[in-house]
C-alpha cells in the first residue's frame, strides 16, 4: 500500500476492513477501522487491494475475541448453580445501574468499529450508537445542550424515545442485544432495595421498565442475552415476591415481560409505538393486565 506517512495501527477481533467503492486518483483506497484510528490505506491495483484485504482479515479473525466486563459477568452469572451465588454475581458493577455520572458510556458487548450502512444510509459505528443510547437512558452527568441534540431522544419524552429505539433495533443488525443489555442493567435490583423497600424508586428507572416491556413485545435478544434477560426477570419478581413489595410496579413489569417471552411466537404485523407503549404502561400498572399484542419476527429486525 502506498501513502507519504506511516503509522502502526493496533488490530483486535472488532476492528474491520471496508472495501473500495471504486478507484480514486489511479489508486484502490481501502479502509481500516480500529478501536482508535479510522484509517485509509492505498494499493496500486486492485489485485493489491484484494491482497491487503484479505491479509488484514486473516490477522484481525486470528485474534482472541474480546469480551466487555458486562459479557465476563454475564457468562459468570450464566453458570451460577444456585439463586443465592446468581443474586451475589448480579450485583457487580458491571450489571447494575452506574452510581457515578462520570463513569465513561461504553458498550456492553462486543460491537465492531466502523460506520454501518443500512437502507442505503451511513451511519456512525455500532459502538458510537451504543454510546449515545446510553446517554439518552441514563442522563445523570450529560449536559443539557448534550441530552437535547441525542437522536435517540430523552427519558424527558419516553414514547419519542421508544420509537428511536424501535428503529435502532430495525436498523442496526447485531445490535438488539446491546439494547437490552442497557436495560437489563438499568433495571437490575439490588437485593437489599427488595426488602427495605426502595425497589430503584427513580423516575427514570419506571421508563427503563416500560421501554424493557415493550420491546419485549417485539423483539427479542438472542443467545447469552436472551438467558440472561430470563434470569434478569425471574430475579426481580422473586425478589419482589420475597418482600411485601410484590405489587411493586417494577416486579409487575417484569412478570409482564415474563408472560410475553414465553408466548410461542408473535404477530407478523407491529402495532404502532404508540400502541406498544400504552399497553406497557397498563400492565405495569396492574397486575392483572397483560395484553398479548403483535410484534417483529426475529428475521423482521436481527440485530
Amino acid at each position: 500500500a502506498h501513502g507519504g506517512s506511516y503509522q502502526q495501527l493496533q488490530l483486535d477481533s472488532l476492528c474491520t476492513v471496508h472495501p473500495p467503492t471504486g478507484q480514486l486518483a489511479g489508486t484502490w483506497p481501502f479502509h481500516v477501522f480500529t478501536a482508535r484510528h479510522a484509517v485509509q490505506l492505498q494499493a496500486g491495483s486492485q489485485a493489491d487491494c484484494d491482497r491487503w484485504i484479505n491479509a488484514l482479515q486473516d490477522a484481525i479473525d486470528f485474534l482472541p475475541q474480546r469480551r466487555t466486563q458486562f459479557e465476563i459477568d454475564m457468562d459468570a452469572v450464566l453458570a451460577a448453580d444456585s439463586d443465592l451465588t446468581r443474586d451475589a454475581l448480579f450485583e457487580r458493577p458491571a450489571l447494575t445501574a452506574p452510581t457515578d455520572p462520570k463513569v465513561p458510556f461504553a458498550p456492553l458487548v462486543a460491537l465492531r468499529y466502523g460506520p454501518v450502512v443500512a437502507q442505503g444510509q451511513k451511519f456512525a459505528s455500532l459502538p458510537e450508537q451504543a454510546v449515545v443510547l446510553g446517554k439518552a437512558l441514563y442522563s445523570e452527568g450529560v449536559g443539557l445542550a448534550e441530552r437535547n441534540a441525542n437522536p435517540f431522544g430523552t427519558l424527558d419524552h419516553p414514547l419519542e424515545l421508544c420509537k428511536a429505539v424501535v428503529q435502532a433495533c430495525g436498523r442496526f443488525p447485531g445490535f438488539r442485544n446491546e439494547v437490552f443489555c442497557q436495560l437489563i442493567k438499568l433495571t437490575n435490583c439490588p437485593a437489599a432495595s427488595a426488602s427495605d423497600g426502595t425497589l430503584l424508586e427513580h423516575a427514570e428507572t419506571n421508563e427503563h421498565w416500560r421501554i424493557l416491556e415493550m420491546l419485549c413485545r417485539i423483539a427479542r435478544p438472542t443467545g447469552k442475552a436472551a438467558r440472561l434477560l430470563e434470569l434478569h426477570l425471574q430475579r426481580t419478581v422473586r425478589l419482589g415476591r420475597g418482600s411485601s413489595h410484590h405489587q411493586h410496579p417494577h416486579v409487575i413489569a417484569a412478570g409482564s415481560c415474563l408472560v410475553v417471552l414465553q408466548k410461542p411466537g408473535m404477530a407478523a404485523t407491529p402495532q404502532s409505538v404508540e400502541e406498544l407503549y400504552a399497553a406497557s404502561t397498563s400492565a405495569t400498572a396492574s397486575p392483572t393486565k397483560v395484553k398479548s399484542v403483535g410484534g417483529w419476527t426475529d428475521t423482521d429486525a436481527d440485530c
